[in-house]
């Protein structure tokens, strides 16, 4: 049975790939985008399914990507088809042309280029006429979810971002780490990027949102801010779940500074701690993500329906995105250990990590902060003179 609610990406340049999925996944949210860099996969995946968009390239490991639009078009002549190609000449794109292509785009691009070919062929999901399939079911949704992954959707201030492109010539990694670095979404999707390919490339997964922009580079990492600036339909809208996202943002700030500000103290690795503390919300904002997927398709959104959704899916979806993205176990471990400790023999890093939460939540008089501090030889009064004299 054809999946009438997929894209099908044929491209086999790492890089392409990971921001081409993040625009995608913020302009149709409720789309299963799915990327291949071999002709024979995408052949039997649009026989098994025939998604509603394709993107192709041109040149593949294993044939041309004109091979697949013409499979295509022996049977459909109306599913849209964007090529995206280093082939600019004017034979190429004639050529193209007469495949049956809807838009053709010339590397290297720009995401709002992209964004333009991709509304005109395809309007986003509240510009179409209809949608596919019958009213939807929140609880549906986050298990599919649990299993198929959800992205979440990430935000960029425009105008901070027209002055980065500006000066991208003569930007340095650590101009960016340190503009960035309280940005927990754009960290989170930076190093989703990075893991992404550093695995694939190198086996040694990146940390850090500094480790992360040394793997992309400058100009990488703007072209994925890029994408998440220009995320307003895969943004969340719905006035409950943004005030929530809002809180937790914030909160998730705060709980980043305290984790750096603890493992200082105690002369750990800082930098890891605070990485920890701005994802440690993760599996809360995968929830939020999947029900304004859920508002989108028509469904009604009782508040306590979303408070039972965070509380029971938070944790499965956090997890799941903590995979996906191919964190490495430390950083997974230090995430985890902001929620729950267990009990037994816990290593400092992880105490950290449990006592910055409660300290960014304002949970400042709890007996158990107090052990976590005792357990830790830091002097709690000290800990926040310290942060008031600052």
């Amino acid at each position: 049975m054809s999946d009438s609610w997929s894209i099908l990406v044929l491209e086999d340049d790492v890089w392409i790939q990971e921001l081409i999925q993040t625009l995608l996944e913020s302009l149709y949210p409720q789309a299963t985008v799915v990327i291949t860099g071999y002709l024979a996969q995408a052949e039997d995946y649009w026989q098994a399914n025939q998604p509603v968009l394709v993107i192709v390239d041109w040149n593949l490991p294993d044939g041309y990507g004109t091979q697949l639009i013409r499979t295509i078009r022996k049977t459909d002549s109306a599913t849209p088809v964007l090529m995206l190609t280093g082939r600019a000449d004017r034979g190429s794109v004639t050529k193209a042309a007469r495949l049956g292509i809807q838009g053709f785009v010339a590397k290297p691009f720009e995401v709002e280029t992209l964004k333009e070919h991709l509304e005109s062929i395809l309007p986003p999901p509240e510009e179409a006429s209809s949608l596919p399939g019958e009213g939807p079911d929140l609880e549906s949704m986050l298990r599919e979810a649990s299993r198929q992954g959800v992205r979440i959707s990430g935000g960029v201030n425009p105008a901070e971002l027209s002055e980065l492109l500006n000066q991208g010539d003569s930007l340095s990694i650590s101009d960016l780490a340190a503009r960035w670095e309280a940005q927990s979404q754009l960290v989170a999707v930076l190093l989703n990027a990075a893991n992404s390919a550093s695995l694939r490339r190198t086996g040694q997964a990146c940390s850090t949102l500094k480790e992360a922009l040394s793997v992309l580079g400058v100009q990488i990492s703007l072209a994925h801010a890029s994408a998440l600036a220009l995320d307003v339909r895969g943004a969340l809208r719905e006035p409950r779940l943004l005030e929530r996202a809002d809180e937790l943002l914030h909160c998730s700030e705060k709980v980043a500074a305290w984790a750096a500000r603890v493992a200082h103290s105690v002369r750990m690795n800082a930098a890891i701690c605070m990485t920890a503390g701005q994802l440690y919300c993760l599996g809360e904002l995968a929830v939020l993500s999947v029900c304004q997927r859920f508002v989108d398709a028509g469904g009604e959104l009782e508040d306590e329906t979303l408070k039972a959704a965070l509380h029971h899916w938070s944790p499965t979806l956090g997890n799941r995105v903590k995979s996906d993205w191919c964190l490495p176990l430390q950083l997974r471990d230090l995430i985890g250990a902001t929620h729950v400790l267990g009990s037994g023999h816990q290593a400092a890093d992880r105490l950290v990590m449990r006592a910055a939460l409660l300290l960014g939540t304002n949970h400042h008089h709890a007996p158990e902060l107090n052990k976590l501090l005792n357990r830790l030889g830091i002097e709690k009064d000290t800990l926040l003179a310290g942060l008031e004299a600052g």
